[in-house]
């Protein structure tokens, strides 16, 4: 309702003028757009989809908060302008993606989409698929644009984590059958040349056919090796106590390692029983050994270590051949050259090797590969370029062996918290992983991808309380600097860092000082919430 008072020429008010009007629908429409907007703000922000919109005349872009996460970005800092994605293409792309979008704009279709690479702010790739629907005036010219970018990054590193997985299973069984058929033709060999040698008493003559014995020994040895990683070598499994087969070969691993190598090898009270085949893992600890010691030609330290783990459902989701549950751990870690990460997911293949010609068959790591799994274990190799190698090998802990352990903790017993954690983590995957599972825990999370960005980070923020850091990255800074430097700013602040090698084999490496808090790579879910809690209170 609307008055107006009316006055007379002494400035007496003498009437009043009202209009009044229904606005009951007006109301309505106001409702319905209000409730419209806060739905697809909730459904912007529940999809893992960037949703965009492109004004085609002003050439004014809005995109939804999720093309921060993309980008690596605030939502603030990124501008309202076609640049803001076009000079984020790969180079390599951008011709083509732009290209197959005029034509779409300027054709008469009205559907656009294309799959690129798209590089973060951080320098990494991701990669992306982009689609668009173009709306048209009444004389066909494109006035408007709207669609959606999915980042497809983690399912392609899945797919490529099942090919590489199917690529061995594939070899296995061909490698399996080519030896199997060889050591039919090796024993025929074998047996006769043996007799051979007992029976000719020309010495010239015997020295053939002894030195064509050894051959087909050898011969017999590397087609074993095959068989192993083809999971079809014959096992023997029995209750075996890891820690002490790894003691009872301290003296043949002492003798195997040249004297500037230095060898520690640490147990875990207690960490199980495994039913394994001992003599078997004897060979397979020894390759894993053999392999260290190659890789510290100027000597270095090599350490070796049993303990108990938990591998949760939330691990298997992202390693299938993983059963959940209670898993005994043997490690072998060195600090040797390294390996970059394309050399590493070759690790296992049969014949593959960094050696040189005659220094290695490239089986030892491909057998250690198949005894494991035939074992009924998970095998795990982290490597960085000048900095080391770790192998970790879990086999199923034999449950009534030993003393019950207590029921595992289900998701809400998980305890978490409301503090506010730093994370500075090279790896895209991890990153992310790390801050989903900490905001579902209820902590505040900020995310760094190197040193500097995370002292930057907690330069902005008002109050840090734990700083979750990896322990090599790159920037220039790793992360024991980062720890320091953080420290120094603030005094009071938990620091727990993370790393694909073992607690034992980082803090005699010199990279980090004893009595650190340490969580090692891979980690379950329950691990991540107790280590944290246990470093906060």
């Amino acid at each position: 309702m609307d008055i107006t008072p009316l006055f007379d020429d002494q400035g007496q008010c003498t009437h009043f003028v009202a209009v009044q009007r229904d606005i009951t629908e007006r109301k309505k429409q106001e409702a319905a757009l209000h409730q419209a907007q806060q739905r697809f703000q909730l459904i912007s922000r529940a999809t893992n989809d960037v949703i965009w919109d492109y004004d085609l005349v002003s050439g004014e872009v809005w995109r939804s908060d999720a093309y921060a996460g993309v980008l690596g970005d605030s939502p603030t800092e990124i501008e309202p302008v076609m640049e803001s994605w076009t000079n984020f293409i790969h180079p390599d792309d951008v011709g083509r993606v732009l290209d197959s979008l005029r034509k779409v704009i300027d054709g008469g279709k009205d559907l656009w989409g294309s799959e690129y690479r798209f590089i973060r702010r951080n320098g990494k790739v991701a990669h992306v698929i982009d689609r668009g629907f173009v709306i048209r005036d009444q004389s066909g010219k494109a006035i408007r644009m709207v669609g959606s970018m999915l980042d497809i990054t983690d399912r392609m590193a899945m797919e490529q984590q099942l090919r590489e997985s199917q690529k061995l299973e594939a070899v296995g069984h061909l490698t399996g059958g080519v030896a199997h058929d060889f050591n039919n033709l090796l024993t025929v060999i074998l047996g006769n040349t043996e007799t051979l040698a007992e029976l000719l008493d020309e010495p010239r003559m015997r020295q053939m056919a002894e030195m064509t014995v050894l051959a087909a020994k050898r011969g017999a040895e590397l087609t074993g090796r095959l068989l192993a990683f083809a999971r079809r070598q014959p096992l023997n499994p029995k209750p075996t106590d890891l820690s002490q087969l790894v003691d009872a070969m301290r003296p043949l691993l002492r003798r195997t390692l040249p004297e500037h190598i230095d060898l520690e090898i640490v147990h875990q009270p207690d960490p199980g029983i495994v039913e394994v085949d001992a003599s078997e893992l004897d060979t397979a600890l020894l390759n894993l050994v053999v392999n260290a010691r190659d890789a510290m030609r100027d000597g270095g330290k090599l350490t070796i270590e049993t303990a108990k783990v938990v591998l949760d459902s939330h691990y298997a989701t992202q390693h299938p051949e993983v059963t959940p549950g209670d898993y005994v751990m043997i490690s072998v870690s060195d600090t040797g050259v390294g390996m970059d990460s394309t050399t590493a997911q070759r690790a296992f293949e049969p014949f593959f090797t960094t050696k040189a010609v005659g220094k290695g068959s490239g089986l030892g790591l491909s057998m250690v590969f198949g005894f494991t799994k035939q074992s009924g274990g998970h095998i795990k190799i982290y490597s960085e370029k000048g900095e080391g190698t770790s192998v970790k090998l879990y086999f199923p802990q034999v449950q009534g062996m030993q003393q019950p352990a207590g029921q595992a903790k289900t998701r809400a017993d998980l305890e978490g918290g409301t503090e506010h954690i730093l994370i500075a983590e090279d790896d895209d995957l991890v990153r992310q992983h790390l801050q989903a599972q900490l905001r579902v825990l209820g902590y505040q999370v900020t995310a760094a991808a190197s040193g500097p960005e995370a002292m930057a980070a907690l330069d902005a923020a008002g109050n840090v309380d734990l700083l979750l850091t990896d322990i090599i990255m790159p920037g220039g800074m790793n992360g024991r600097e980062l720890a320091e430097r953080a420290q120094a700013k603030r005094p009071g602040l938990k620091v727990l860092f993370t790393s694909g090698y073992t607690e034992n084999a980082i803090v005699h490496h010199g990279r980090l000082d004893p009595g650190v808090e340490l969580l090692s790579k891979p980690y379950t879910r329950m691990e991540l919430a107790e280590k944290i809690r246990a470093v906060l209170d």
